[in-house]
């Protein structure tokens, strides 16, 4: 593997503009070898969040995102977050957003050059629109980093301070350049070859954003197979295996997910009814539902038979 010295192509007081290229470096392969061994063993969403989260508190920053451009990369919006203080979140905020709030941006990162804002209250009247954004949440300064594939951007990750301001080295935007292109090659090549999303369009599904750990995951409610109560929390099954224990209540899930796909099945429980892969109604009125890729059965209350048979068409 290779890292990336950096030339800086502008500096102004409170802007530096980075052009990538390539130099050997063993701080290189340690990050990148990170990010590997997460993309290899973790669910992409959990591997995303764990090397924002590695990222960010190698790096001391206050906050760590990524976004996603839509195929012909007219809008964006925020996919994945991590975050080292109790702010609020900003991840489900941006979503659907014309680039053209970030075009002054767009600009730099499309064309392969990390953007590092030293200060966020003395940008070029270009970027008034993205100034705004930050001053609204309170950052300092922030560093975005383009995931380019092929040489082409697919999306960026970034860094934002809140606390204290800090100087990014040429080569700790280097090497998360690196990481960030491999982020790219994973997340969505793979599900290319796959055959999960033959369309880069299909990635603006509408998302529900999942809470857990200071990091937030955007997932479409296909992904999502089922719900079960853990006390005040909720363990959220998905798709590709993993489980997410996120912070609101059962209760509260059931008035945010529509009733078309969506039943409970227990006091404790709701099910997608589009992954039900079986429902055995079997002896001694135990009746078991299961759910696609996951392993152990259901119960099935008796109050939510007869409306659960109807929903299957049974």
């Amino acid at each position: 593997m290779t890292d990336s010295a950096t030339t800086v192509l502008t500096a102004e007081p409170a802007v530096e503009v980075i052009d990538l290229k390539a130099e050997g470096s063993g701080a290189l392969v340690t990050a990148v070898s990170e990010a590997a061994r997460l993309l290899a063993r973790e669910p992409l969403g959990d591997a995303c969040i764990a090397i924002l989260e590695s990222a960010c508190r190698s790096a001391a920053t206050d906050r760590a995102w990524m976004y996603e451009y839509n195929a012909d990369q007219t809008r964006f919006r925020n996919t994945y977050e991590w975050r080292s203080t109790p702010h609020p979140t900003q991840v489900s905020e941006l979503l659907e957003v014309p680039v053209t709030m970030i075009a002054w941006l767009h600009g730099h990162v499309s064309r392969g050059r990390a953007v590092a804002i030293n200060d966020s209250r003395c940008l070029p009247p270009a970027s008034r629109a993205l100034q705004e954004e930050l001053l609204r949440h309170g950052t300092l300064g922030s560093l975005c980093v383009p995931m380019m594939d092929g040489g082409r951007i697919l999306g960026c990750i970034g860094f934002e301070e809140t606390t204290q301001r800090r100087r990014w080295t040429p080569a700790e935007v280097a090497r998360l350049a690196c990481v960030g292109d491999l982020i790219a090659a994973v997340r969505f090549h793979q599900r290319e070859q796959a055959g999960l999303a033959s369309e880069r369009g299909a990635w603006f599904k509408p998302l529900v954003y999942l809470r857990r750990q200071g990091g937030i995951r955007g997932v479409t409610l296909e992904q999502v197979l089922g719900l079960r109560s853990a006390h005040d929390y909720t363990d959220v099954w998905l798709a590709d295996g993993s489980r997410v224990l996120d912070s609101r209540s059962l209760g509260l899930w059931q008035s945010l997910l529509p009733a078309t796909d969506f039943q409970r099945i227990h006091r404790t429980a709701i099910v997608n009814l589009t992954q039900v892969a079986d429902l055995d109604r079997g002896a001694g009125d135990r009746w078991r539902l299961r759910l696609r890729t996951v392993a152990d059965p259901w119960p099935v209350s008796r109050a939510y038979r007869q409306e659960l048979l109807r929903r299957l068409g049974l």
